[in-house]
């Protein structure tokens, strides 16, 4: 936090941090920011005394080890993905949605439309959920629009 407010003053690069070596730190066992610190260390005696040497590995090579990487991290959150499904349809159709939509708009937008497909979810389950606890709406009574809207309308007077 200091080095960013610093950064108004001096107009250093500023400064940034790596979600992958966090990761990669805790799961070797680092119990303290401390690691992130000897990790950077371990970082510039590498490139110091190794910087040429990784102008002979190939680009091919590196995009293999991005590639395998990647992969990991999907099969790691397959059984998260068998429980969205098993749960809920509505949130497994914003995953696939947003998840697809990332090949045809760009990723903030990509981002920007499942976290507002999601809060649209959540509000939709969260007005029936007390709709239904009243008794106010038959789960079947209305189409899902008009569930929607005459949930909230009940919440609204419930409050009022």
């Amino acid at each position: 936090m200091w080095e960013t407010l610093s950064a108004v003053f001096f107009s250093p690069w500023p400064p940034g941090g790596s979600l992958s070596r966090t990761g990669i730190s805790v799961r070797a066992g680092a119990k303290t920011r401390m690691a992130e610190v000897f990790s950077g260390l371990w970082l510039i005696l590498i490139v110091v005394l190794m910087g040429s040497l990784a102008e002979a590995v190939p680009l091919s090579v590196i995009a293999g080890i991005l590639a395998v990487v990647a992969m990991e991290l999907i099969w790691a959150r397959i059984p998260d993905a068998r429980l969205i499904w098993k749960t809920s349809k509505g949130l497994a159709a914003t995953g696939l949605l947003t998840f697809g939509s990332a090949l045809f708009i760009p990723l903030q937008y990509t981002i920007f439309l499942g976290e507002g497909l999601s809060m649209i979810l959540y509000i939709y389950a969260s007005g029936m959920e007390h709709a239904e606890e009243a008794g106010d709406i038959a789960a079947d009574e209305f189409s899902i629009p008009d569930q929607f809207f005459m949930a909230w309308e009940d919440a609204l007077k419930r409050a009022s």
